[in-house]
């Protein structure tokens, strides 16, 4: 299971062609309360990910550890993992399901699976549903069911929770293309994503009394939308949030301004990082909160790659540091 999830995290840094990036509604159940959706497809040919991408190649050992994650699951990790969804219908930590869209060798899959931790099968309405340990270093480890669907690798740690989706995988359950689905974009008028989308987030119900969250912003919305990604050089974002009244949102768009300028503060004398947070625009219209920002994904990608360094010199200066008065003291 490690290795599954590394090759996952790792998948940026293998070439695949670029795709329009809109979430699959077919495939998220028509009760479901929030989803993440994460193109990688768009990431591997975005900016940032052609960099990373070259940065993991780099390091035999990161390289050595995709080919082996690859060889074993019998998955080409450089074009056969296109997206990952992850839903629930509830707010409920560790739960919910997620859906890897692959091109897997089913076989190759299987017997992969079949050899981790307190493995077996059941089968669920006609499908086979593996069941097994993720261990996890010094912790004690958690069951996990997967499905190898056709439509997508999908799981989570309830089994019913993967029954569940299946059944709308299937056809046989409802999904957000329900008119009443209060997720669904034919429910809300919801344009489609941009192309060049690399992360979707969409969140309703917010207020309700079950969320967990404790943020008063959190509480004091209905519902909330986001994407990012990066389209002709230029990387973006866009974020909408539906607050419970009018004077929320107001005092929500103040808050989001304050973070900006204590952000811009923070920049010191790096006029490259201030260019990019001035371009942050934050409105609001009636109950909805929008901040929108779009710069070049080039300048974005110098920020990101200085700030890297600045924490990896500052790791090495503590160790250093550590070292250095260890020696002292003996």
């Amino acid at each position: 299971m490690r290795m599954f999830l590394v090759a996952i995290g790792l998948m940026l840094a293998m070439g695949a062609p670029l795709s329009a990036g809109d979430v699959d509604e077919h495939s998220v159940a028509a009760d479901a309360k929030w989803l993440v959706e994460v193109n990688l497809d768009a990431a591997r040919e975005s900016t940032i990910g052609k960099a990373f991408r070259a940065a993991v190649l780099k390091n035999d050992k990161a390289k050595q550890r995709l080919e082996a994650a690859g060889k074993a699951m019998g998955l080409n990790l450089a074009k056969d993992i296109h997206g990952l969804l992850l839903y629930d219908r509830r707010f409920v930590h560790e739960r919910g399901v997620a859906i890897i869209r692959a091109d897997a060798d089913i076989e190759r899959l299987t017997a992969f699976v079949e050899k981790l931790p307190d493995y077996k099968k059941t089968d669920v309405n006609g499908r086979p549903f593996h069941t097994f340990t993720h261990k996890k270093h010094n912790r004690p480890g958690h069951p996990v069911t997967v499905c190898l669907h056709d439509k997508g690798i999908v799981m989570g740690r309830d089994a019913s929770d993967v029954a569940t989706a299946v059944k709308v995988l299937d056809g046989k359950s409802p999904s957000l293309m329900s008119v009443n689905s209060p997720l669904g974009r034919m429910n809300t008028s919801r344009e489609a994503s941009p192309p060049g989308t690399i992360l979707h987030v969409r969140a309703v119900g917010l207020d309700e009394q079950t969320v967990p969250f404790k943020s008063p912003i959190v509480r004091q919305s209905k519902s909330f939308v986001m994407e990012a990604g990066e389209s002709d050089g230029k990387a973006f974002a866009r974020a909408s949030l539906t607050a419970d009244s009018s004077e929320v949102a107001q005092q929500i768009k103040a808050v989001v301004e304050g973070y900006i300028a204590v952000a811009k503060l923070q920049c010191g004398d790096n006029e490259e990082a201030k260019k990019m947070f001035r371009a942050a625009k934050v409105s609001v219209d009636d109950d909805v909160v929008t901040v929108h920002w779009k710069g070049p994904a080039e300048r974005l990608l110098r920020i990101i790659e200085k700030q890297v360094k600045r924490h990896a010199g500052s790791e090495h200066g503590k160790k250093h540091g550590s070292r250095a008065n260890s020696n002292e003291r003996k």
